[in-house]
């Protein structure tokens, strides 16, 4: 067994210094320092020695550094200085008690056993070798077999989705088709009815409950707000023209002095409406001489405008969300409903002024589509 010991110069060790060895002299069996094994190998008598570094010096076994070329009893070497000593043993006697060392015998058994656990070892890799050759095999098909099932239902899926998007297309375009084909009568009965009637001057007359045109009255100017108490009936144009017609007998007059007037509504021979650019309320006689005019704050954009019983004008404020109420006298204003309450960019507005119930249009967002399908109502 290897010693372990860290090995000092034997040169500096006589002179009482401690310094690590770095050779070994084979011949001369004395360890040296860097110093010393230069000087050495630089001597006459030592310079062809056979030297070999402390390190593997303590690698070799231990009976194997306890063999010496000198004398144990005499210490001077047997090779040249003490080949006379009749204590000196032979060879053969020394290879003899080495052989039969326990040491050695051991190490025998040691490699006998090593030997037989190295060829455990191989022939077992041998025979996980040949195992896993197999099992590679056997998972190689084991995939495939996988990859063709999964591919085999995915044809099959896809074929089952082809199938069901052509069945569902086939009878959407036969619904879309039929759709069109409706929509464009529609639009062709509509562009009929635009090119014999509505055109941008016109007023027409309808009753309602059959459907049927009794009347179209022709006008000097475009159509915008219209209202009638059922004796006249007033038209603006919501930019500078305004026109009174007598049911009566159908004669036109034209009214100066509303200029911008937007919205109109009727009320005991007063005529109401709204200004949408300035944002105010005005209220004419029947000849259209303004009687007052109302602008505040709170009124902004003004759309539509009605008037219940007592005379009170509501206005839908279209600019900031909200439903405001003005005296008879066109003096004072309130705001009674505003977006809090759900109003949104009102527009329309009316009052049953039996009833009491007002009914007021609100814009909002259906399906990302901007609609003024839904309406409120209240008591007033």
């Amino acid at each position: 067994m290897a010693s372990s010991v860290k090995q000092l110069c034997t040169i500096c060790n006589d002179d009482g210094i401690s310094n690590s060895a770095v050779t070994w002299c084979t011949e001369c069996e004395v360890f040296f320092c860097g110093d010393c094994d230069k000087t050495h190998s630089k001597s006459h008598l030592s310079k062809n020695h056979k030297t070999m570094s402390a390190e593997d010096y303590q690698k070799l076994p231990t009976f194997m550094q306890e063999i010496s070329s000198q004398c144990r009893d005499h210490k001077k070497n047997v090779t040249d200085k003490h080949k006379k000593c009749q204590d000196m043993k032979p060879l053969s006697d020394i290879l003899q008690q080495v052989k039969s060392s326990a040491s050695v015998q051991l190490f025998e058994k040691d490699l006998k056993d090593v030997k037989e656990n190295l060829d455990t070892a191989i022939k077992y890799m041998k025979t996980r070798i040949s195992t896993i050759n197999t099992q590679k095999t056997k998972a190689i098909e084991k995939i495939r077999y996988m990859r063709k099932s999964i591919d085999d239902y995915l044809n099959k899926l896809e074929q089952d989705l082809l199938n069901d998007l052509e069945s569902k297309h086939s009878k959407l375009k036969s619904n879309m088709a039929s759709l069109m084909q409706q929509m464009e009568q529609r639009a062709s009965q509509i562009n009929q009815i635009q090119s014999q009637f509505f055109r941008n001057d016109t007023i027409y007359y309808r009753a309602t409950k059959i459907s049927k045109i009794i009347q179209t009255i022709k006008l000097s100017h475009n159509c915008f707000g219209v209202a009638s108490d059922g004796k006249t009936l007033v038209i603006t144009d919501s930019y500078s023209q305004c026109t009174t017609v007598n049911l009566s007998d159908m004669s036109h007059t034209i009214l100066e002095g509303m200029r911008g007037v937007y919205c109109i509504s009727l009320f005991q021979g007063n005529i109401y409406g709204t200004n949408n650019g300035a944002n105010k309320v005005c209220c004419y006689k029947a000849t259209g001489e303004p009687l007052w005019t109302f602008q505040h704050q709170d009124i902004a954009r003004p759309r539509g405008l009605t008037l219940d019983k007592n005379g009170f004008v509501y206005i839908a404020s279209y600019g900031n969300n909200s439903i405001l109420v003005v005296s008879p006298d066109g003096k004072i204003c309130k705001t009674i409903l505003s977006d809090a309450d759900g109003i949104k960019d009102p527009h329309a507005i009316d009052i049953n002024r039996e009833t009491g119930l007002m009914i007021v249009s609100s814009l909002t967002n259906q399906k990302n589509e901007l609609s003024y399908q839904t309406c409120f109502v209240y008591k007033v």
